[in-house]
Parts: C-alpha cells; sequence; structure tokens
C-alpha cells in the first residue's frame, strides 16, 4: 500500500516538473547582442525557481560558448545568475547567430529554455565605411523633479549597430545606455538629470556605435554672452622648449558677472594647454598666462589651432584662430675632412618637439667605398635635441669617383636631413697602401730601405777610413 503511494506521488511530481508548474523559468537578454569579429562578450543567463535545488544548464547553438554548461544550486529566494561566454568566428563581415539554453532539473528533465540573439558586426575601418547615423536631442522638459532630454539615432548606414550612450555629467540616468539599431532603423532613449542648483549650464551627450563616435550638445540657458566678451591674443604663437606664455585679455562687456578660462583647442596631440580660471565683473579686463607645452607632438611645423574661452561647463564662449609654430627638425651645416685615407661628414641635427625613434641612416655611393656610420645608422633622436652624425668613406682599389648621398630619416618617412658629397679617391692619401697589392709596396718599401742601408753603410766605411790614414799622416810627420 505504501509502495503504490509512494509511486503515485513519484508520478505526480513528474508530471508537475515536466509540465512547469514548478514556475522553473531561465531568461536572457531579448536584444539581439552586437559584437565584433574575433571578440568575446560575456552574458548572464538569470534563472528564477520556486523550489530550491541542483538544475543543469547546456548552452547549444551555431556560435562557440564556454562552458557549454553548468550545474549549480539555485535557491527559491534568490535567483541565480550564470555567466556565458560567446565568441564571434573572425571570418564574418555581418551575420546572425542564435544562442540557446536549456534549464534541466536534477533528474535530466527538461523544464525551460531560452534563445539569444547574437549579431556578429564589422569592425574598424571596414564599420566606419559603410557605418553612418544620426545623433540629436530633442527639446527637453522638466518631470518629477528631473530634466528630461529625449534622445535619438537614427541609423542610415548600410549595417546593425549597437550604441551606446555616455555624458560628460556624471548625473545623467539614461532609460536605456545602449540600443540595438538595424540599418534604416531608429531608437530613442531618455536622459534624466536632477534639477537642482548644481546644474550646469549645458551637457554633452555621446553616442558610440561600430568605432564611430557622435555627440550633440543641449544648453540648459538661454543666456548667450558670446557677444559681450572680447578676447584678444597673439596671432601667431611660437613654442619654445619647455614652456610658452600666452598673454590672453579678456573683457567682460555683458551685465553679470562670469567665470571663465583660456584652452587651446585643435592643436596636434602632443600641444597642451593649461590656464586658470578668472572671474570677471561687468566692464572688467583681465590678462591670463596660457601655458602652452608641446612635448613628442604628432606634428610639426605650421599649424592651424584655436584659443577659446571656456565656462564652468566647458562651454566655448568665444574662440579665435591662431597659428601654432611647432619646432621642426633641422639640419645644420654638414663639415667634410680627411683624415687616415677617410672622407669624414659630419651633419648636426637639432631636433624639433618630436621625438624620433629609430630614424635611419642612409648612404647611397658609388661602386667600392666602404661607408661607416657614428655613433649608428639606426638612432633614436629626443624631442628638442641636438645630434651629430658622422659618416665615414674609405676607398678600396676598385673605388669609383662620384657623388654619394646622405638621408637621415624618420619611420614615417620625414626627411631629417639630407647632404651630397662629392668623394674622389685620389684626394685621399695613402687609400692604395690600403688596397690589393698592399703586399706588393711593402716589399718595394723593404727592397728601397735595404738599398738605402748598403750605401749608407758603404759610404760610411769609406769615411770612416778615410780618416783613420789621414791620422796616421800627420802622425808620421810629426
Amino acid at each position: 500500500m505504501n509502495g503504490r503511494i509512494l509511486g503515485m506521488l513519484a508520478l505526480a511530481l513528474l508530471l508537475f516538473t515536466a509540465a512547469g508548474w514548478a514556475k522553473i523559468s531561465v531568461t536572457s537578454p531579448s536584444e539581439c547582442i552586437s559584437v565584433y569579429p574575433g571578440d568575446t562578450i560575456t552574458k548572464a543567463i538569470r534563472i528564477s525557481v520556486e523550489d530550491s535545488g541542483w538544475y543543469t544548464v547546456k548552452a547549444t547553438g551555431d556560435i562557440d560558448i564556454r562552458p557549454d554548461s553548468w550545474t549549480g544550486y539555485v535557491d527559491e529566494d534568490e535567483p541565480k545568475y550564470v555567466y556565458f561566454t560567446i565568441r564571434a568566428p573572425m571570418d564574418v563581415t555581418d551575420d546572425y547567430f542564435t544562442a540557446t539554453f536549456t534549464l534541466y532539473d536534477v533528474n535530466g528533465q527538461y523544464v525551460d529554455d531560452t534563445s539569444m540573439c547574437i549579431h556578429v558586426s564589422r569592425y574598424g575601418e571596414a564599420a566606419a565605411e559603410v557605418t553612418d547615423f544620426i545623433f540629436g536631442a530633442q527639446e527637453y522638459y522638466e518631470e518629477d523633479g528631473y530634466i528630461v532630454v529625449p534622445l535619438y539615432v537614427q541609423n542610415t548606414g548600410d549595417v546593425d549597430m549597437t550604441v551606446d550612450f555616455l555624458a560628460d555629467y556624471s548625473d545623467v540616468r539614461f532609460t536605456k545606455t545602449a540600443v540595438f539599431v538595424r540599418a534604416g532603423g531608429e531608437a530613442k532613449v531618455l536622459a534624466k538629470i536632477p534639477s537642482d542648483a548644481d546644474l550646469p549650464s549645458s551637457i554633452t551627450f555621446y553616442a558610440y556605435g561600430n568605432g564611430v563616435r557622435k555627440e550633440v550638445k543641449v544648453r540648459f540657458t538661454s543666456d548667450t554672452v558670446e557677444q559681450e566678451i572680447e578676447l584678444q591674443l597673439p596671432d601667431d604663437i611660437v613654442i619654445n622648449k619647455g614652456i610658452t606664455y600666452v598673454p590672453v585679455h579678456i573683457t567682460n562687456y555683458g551685465e553679470t558677472k562670469i567665470t571663465v578660462k583660456p584652452k587651446l583647442k585643435d592643436a596636434p596631440f602632443g600641444v597642451s594647454s593649461y590656464a586658470d580660471t578668472v572671474t570677471l565683473y561687468p566692464k572688467q579686463t583681465e590678462t591670463v598666462n596660457m601655458i602652452v607645452r608641446a612635448d613628442n607632438v604628432l606634428q610639426t611645423g605650421d599649424r592651424v589651432a584655436r584659443v577659446c574661452l571656456l565656462d564652468d561647463a566647458d562651454v566655448e564662449l568665444k574662440c579665435k584662430y591662431v597659428a601654432l609654430h611647432i619646432p621642426a627638425p633641422e639640419a645644420g651645416e654638414a663639415t667634410e675632412t680627411v683624415k687616415d685615407g677617410e672622407k669624414l661628414v659630419t651633419i648636426t641635427i637639432n631636433n624639433g618637439a618630436k621625438h624620433y625613434r629609430n630614424a635611419t641612416v642612409d648612404v647611397d655611393v658609388p661602386e667600392g667605398w666602404i661607408v661607416r656610420v657614428e655613433p649608428s645608422d639606426i638612432l633614436d633622436i629626443p624631442a628638442y635635441e641636438k645630434e651629430d652624425i658622422t659618416v665615414y668613406f674609405k676607398p678600396t682599389e676598385k673605388a669609383e669617383d662620384g657623388l654619394a648621398t646622405i638621408v637621415v630619416r624618420a619611420p614615417d618617412g620625414t626627411v631629417l636631413a639630407k647632404k651630397t658629397v662629392s668623394l674622389d679617391k685620389s684626394k685621399l692619401t695613402g687609400y692604395a697602401v690600403m688596397g690589393g697589392n698592399a703586399a706588393a709596396w711593402i716589399i718595394v718599401g723593404l727592397i728601397i730601405l735595404a738599398v738605402l742601408v748598403a750605401l749608407f753603410s758603404k759610404g760610411g766605411e769609406s769615411s770612416s777610413n778615410g780618416s783613420i790614414e789621414e791620422l796616421k799622416a800627420q802622425i808620421t810627420k810629426k
């Protein structure tokens, strides 16, 4: 009797579980997840149960998923989050995949399943070439103590994409921090900002999609001071080694107090500026020294930039174009000397504001010349440093007269110095001794030396004998 009751209870439990009456469920993100080719993304699967116990989740699909299964204890009072890592294939340009997660109970019985959409999109420059979208903001409004800014994205490109949202103000709260937008589609998101005394005069919102960034600036004040500020500074800024001070004269012609600071904008990478914030009352003029530095810059030479006055929210109130003169490398006069049968050419490079690493010294010479470079034919030239490069030319017996060209070139192709010199082996004394007949010349030299010694010895003996005979005659006479 007891066995029959137990069997009926077991059968009821099996049917209860198989039918899903236990309200066990597994859920995944409902939106399509975007990932770049070859990249991995980790997502959590949420498991909710009514009865605590051991459960298994198996992952299947047409894409690589790690791990392929998970087994663990799930408490009825707390949902369990299981993390799976999905890797996109390398050779996919634009395609969709499905990952399925199936939940089993401790007896291996099917309970529930869910599927996840994965979109593998083109990456980097390939994505940027076919990615285009419009990012904008509609008129903001106030609601429940918040200022609400409706933001929208229109995907006008050829590929689907996931767009992420950010802002330059930390108290912004988005209804969604990311949205998936198909090609030709549109998505909207709300940005909420607490409406309090700390609200800045403007906030810049950013949208990122497939490596492309767009931004939109929303102002929360109708005050315009652009026509009420005068900005005066030199039209040309010559940047020197170390610190360059640029006097910036600011006049407030408005009726209210303003707080601003000057900043250099649109300058090449490596050129930076710093200035103190200044507060000006109506009809007041102040001079601020803006500090400009340039070290290991991306581009040297003459560049166009702007100096702008920024308010407390870094909003540009007034700008002026300036010409930046960033020191570029200069080659000094080359010196040519002859020493020990070699021709020495020394080139001095006065480097500018960019640090050149692995600069090469290329020398093109006529046939038969031996070339040596000091300190090296591959060298580093720090910014604002002077480097002396000496090239040694040594002729062999087969050396041909002609022109040699010396080119010092940076890895990016920038020519740091170039010099053409004339090579004439007849003007280099001693070159023949170092040629292929050196042994013959040595033998000739030894023969000449032997003859001279023999002649000297013979002449010396005759002179000596003559002196003795004369001495004898003098003694005989006495």
